[in-house]
């Protein structure tokens, strides 16, 4: 039969156990204190352990199950999503300021940067198809639904009284097309904001004297064009490049793109817009 000391004993054991079994179902439960950071669609397993319980150190002997790191974006990636970031978002803010037409197109031409955001992962991750082929126009398809859904905007209101603010946009939105263009595609930008600003000056022109909010709202539009062209200089001076060499099938890379949905610093950004 136990005497006292050895039932004490015995409850203190019990007691250390459970403690280390929480604790170990901590570490491995993702539900139950999490082992990974991210950042900007990147995974990082830096102080897993010391993020449990505050502690700063690991139990001896305890082993943590191997997190799945993602795949860094390509630095082109990345400087589109600060475009999509701070200057497309910039517009939509001012957009929303202004509301109506203006912010409900605004919201379209951000779905259109996402989509032309998915377009050139796609293109880092696979071999350029035909231009002519089924599976480039597929790739093709969103954007030009979403620039499509722009210009139905304005069509669709021709009798309102901010249709100039409506043309601008419609018209300059063309410049997402510079990815099919080559081999100076910030050449095709320049003329899209010449195209847009026909409209747009006749914003500034009509709202100067009476309500600054909308000149400002031309001036974040034009940034776009500005900012878009740097960056295509920068990483696509002679057009659109993509991973010829090790590349997978470009099908696959789009329904790759399709299910991952590669976070980045915009994707919540874009998800509220819709």
């Amino acid at each position: 039969m136990f005497d006292k000391c050895d039932l004490e004993r015995g409850l203190i054991v019990l007691s250390r156990l459970e403690a280390a079994t929480s604790l170990l179902e901590s570490i491995v439960d993702p539900n139950l204190g999490g082992v990974s950071a991210s950042n900007n669609g990147t995974t990082s397993n830096d102080g897993a352990v010391n993020s449990v319980a505050g502690r700063t150190d690991q139990p001896r002997g305890m082993i943590t199950s191997p997190q799945p790191i993602s795949e860094p974006l390509p630095p082109a990636i990345e400087d589109f999503d600060t475009i999509i970031a701070e200057d497309v978002q910039a517009f939509v803010n001012m957009s929303e300021e202004i509301g109506g037409l203006i912010a409900e197109q605004s919201a379209a031409v951000l779905r259109a940067f996402a989509a032309e955001r998915r377009f050139l992962i796609v293109t880092t991750k696979a071999k350029k198809p035909d231009i002519q082929s089924p599976v480039y126009m597929e790739i093709l398809k969103e954007l030009q639904s979403t620039m499509g859904s722009v210009s139905d905007i304005r069509v669709a209101n021709r009798a309102s009284p901010v249709f100039n603010h409506l043309t601008t946009v419609s018209e300059g939105i063309e410049l997402l097309g510079w990815i099919t263009y080559e081999p100076k595609p910030g050449d095709f930008i320049s003329s899209m904001l010449s195209t847009a600003q026909y409209h747009g000056n006749r914003v500034i022109n009509e709202y100067k004297e009476k309500d600054r909010t909308h000149v400002e709202w031309v001036q974040a539009f034009y940034q776009i064009f500005k900012v878009l062209g740097v960056y295509v200089k920068q990483h696509y001076p002679t057009g659109v490049t993509w991973d010829n060499r090790n590349g997978i099938d470009p099908q696959e890379a789009l329904r790759e793109v399709q299910a991952n949905h590669t976070n980045s610093k915009t994707s919540t950004t874009v998800a509220n817009s819709s």
